[in-house]
């Protein structure tokens, strides 16, 4: 009996062994596809992501100063528009007491909308959180907004640059102030 069971198992591994011969395939092939495919998918989900949240990560503070006016928005889809005439003060803070969120947000990246606190009370916020210090304070008689931009170097050199755009535009008298003097 012993010998019987010997020899069927012997016939069994022998007809596996045709049967990979003839085919060129094993019992561990179907595995390695699916692992394969598996891998495959993987990379592309992975491909996926980088691509599509590398670019909506890039920037998240969008400046467009226009010949009368400059907007300030976000990829939250916040934004406001100030009249150069309009700006009564504009000045260059190392740092800024946010407040409370009023309408906006406030994410991973980036605080923007209406904001409120003790010193302004509700006033605009575009801010990346990944720039420590540097904001602009734009001032109008009727609102306050504070941004910065890619960098603390690039929102100094912003400051710069704007203030001198509206020293050379012919408006009412505006209030420079930096921290930087």
């Amino acid at each position: 009996m012993k010998k019987t069971s010997e020899n069927a198992d012997k016939k069994t591994s022998e007809a596996k062994e045709k049967h990979t011969a003839k085919t060129g395939s094993s019992v561990f092939d179907g595995f390695t596809r699916h692992r394969n495919y598996s891998i495959l998918i993987f990379l592309i989900i992975v491909l996926g992501y980088l691509i599509f949240f590398r670019n909506s990560l890039s920037e998240s503070v969008y400046i467009e100063p226009g010949e009368d006016s400059i907007l300030i928005n976000s990829y939250t889809e916040d934004e406001i528009t100030i009249s150069y005439a309009d700006i009564t003060r504009m000045e260059l803070c190392d740092e800024v007491d946010f407040g409370t969120l009023s309408e906006g947000t406030d994410d991973r990246r980036v605080r923007s909308g209406l904001w409120k606190n003790d010193a302004w009370g509700e006033y605009y916020l575009f801010a990346l959180k990944k720039v420590k210090g540097d904001y602009i304070l734009l001032e109008t008689d009727e609102t306050v907004v504070v941004f910065n931009y890619e960098s603390a170097e690039v929102t100094q050199n912003f400051y710069s640059a704007f203030q001198e755009y509206l020293e050379g535009l012919d408006l009412q008298e505006i209030e420079y102030a930096s921290y930087l003097e």
